[in-house]
Parts: C-alpha cells; sequence; structure tokens
C-alpha cells in the first residue's frame, strides 16, 4: 500500500502544555494519537509513554499483529509509567491508531479521540466515544441525570480495569482520506467542513496546516494534534 501522510501537535492558544502525542510511521504504516485525559498532572507522560510503547511493541513483536495485545501491553506501560515517577492516582490517555496492511486498515481505539475517513464527498466517524454519555446512550439510558460527567472517559490507557479496546477493520481506497484528531480539533471542526477543506487542499500537509489554522481562529481552547494518511495506491 503506498501512502502519503503528515501529522502535528500544538499547544493551541489556552493550555500551559501540550499533552497530546502521536506517531506517525509510513514505513510501518502505523499511525496514532494519544490524548493525555485532563483534570489530573501526568497528561503528558501518559501520551508520550503510550506512542513510545507502541512504537517499541510493534517493532518488537514478530508475526501478524495482535491489536487487542498491543493495547493491554500500551495501558500496562502507562499506568507502570505513572507509578514510577511517584503520581498519587493513575495517569490516563486516550488512543486512537491505524494500522494500514494489503488493503485494508485496522482500528484500535479507546477514548474520545476521532478517526474519520473521507471518501468522495463523504465523511464517516470510524471511532466510537467512550465517555459516559455516549455509553448512556447507546444502552439507551436516559442522560438527564448526568450532568457535568458527561464527558467523562470510560475507557483509556492507563486505567486499573481490564480493558477493552475497539478493533475493527476498515476497508481502503485508493484516494481515501483518514484523519485521526484529538478532540482539541474535533470539538471545533463540523463534519462537512472536513470533506470541503480536503476537496480544496487535496495534501495532507496543507490540509492539516488549513484545519488547525480554522481551530485557532476559533479559539483553540485545548491541545490539537492530528494525523491524515492519503491512500495513493493499494
Amino acid at each position: 500500500m503506498k501512502l502519503t501522510a503528515h501529522a502535528f501537535s500544538d499547544i493551541g492558544l489556552v493550555r500551559e502544555r501540550n499533552e497530546d502525542s502521536f506517531l506517525a510511521d509510513p514505513d510501518l504504516g502505523l499511525f496514532a494519537v494519544a490524548d493525555g485525559v485532563g483534570g489530573v498532572p501526568g497528561g503528558d507522560l501518559a501520551s508520550r509513554t503510550a506512542m513510545e510503547s507502541l512504537d517499541r511493541i510493534v517493532r518488537e513483536t514478530p508475526g501478524p499483529p495482535d491489536h487487542t495485545a498491543w493495547v493491554v501491553r500500551m495501558n500496562d506501560e502507562v499506568g507502570r509509567a505513572g507509578r514510577q515517577e511517584g503520581y498519587g492516582h493513575r495517569i490516563a490517555s486516550t488512543l486512537t491508531l491505524m494500522d494500514f496492511g494489503q488493503g485494508e486498515a485496522t482500528l484500535a481505539h479507546v477514548g474520545d479521540s476521532g478517526a474519520f475517513r473521507i471518501r468522495g464527498d463523504q465523511i464517516e466517524r470510524l471511532s466510537d466515544v467512550h465517555n459516559i454519555e455516549s455509553e448512556a446512550k447507546a444502552r439507551g439510558d436516559s442522560i438527564d441525570r448526568i450532568g457535568r460527567y458527561r464527558f467523562a472517559i470510560t475507557r483509556c490507557l492507563g486505567m486499573k480495569e481490564p480493558i477493552i479496546p475497539q478493533i475493527r477493520p476498515v476497508d481502503c481506497r485508493t484516494d481515501d482520506l483518514f484523519l485521526l484528531a484529538t478532540d482539541g480539533m474535533t470539538d471545533l471542526i463540523k463534519a462537512r467542513e472536513y470533506i470541503e477543506m480536503w476537496q480544496s487542499e487535496p495534501e495532507p500537509a496543507v490540509y492539516l496546516e488549513t484545519l488547525l489554522q480554522r481551530c485557532k481562529e476559533r479559539g483553540a481552547h485545548d491541545n490539537i494534534t492530528a494525523v491524515a494518511v492519503r491512500i495513493d495506491a493499494l
């Protein structure tokens, strides 16, 4: 599979530090974003550990990929990093990764970062949203009493409970565009805008720069990290 990809991570206009990280390796066909879960210190350590461990695990593990096993090991390593650095709480990070193989890709995901596929004039969100509100809706439960905790993450790297990632195969076609983005971007850009900007700027580097500028025009209240991958040939 021939790919053209670009990635960036930006602190935004409000935050004092960047707690996002990314991995972009066209040779491995592996791309990921990670967002340190807010509200407690250590988010930058959590996301950085997630990406470093992912890169090491993939390179050290021979044979067909076991994406669930990857996420389980990453979960353990993020938790271990927090303990080693003396944090009195569990550090945590989202994870959204795409692994491109022969004619197909695999998504592995926990948290609320987004994975999208743009095909022609259509966009599809590939990743679920693992927070209290979304999971309550999926069960058919009332969300009236959730209150301010409605966006709290229910699945993430670093959690003590056994981690259950979303794993799904994803069909690929030539000229598809795959976008991975943390919520610093997905909170500010509407679905139709992703399509319109891609149609205007069909080069991943220029496309991401355009998205970043749009986020900054809208206040960039959070860190912004994204990876764009175009399928040039299967």
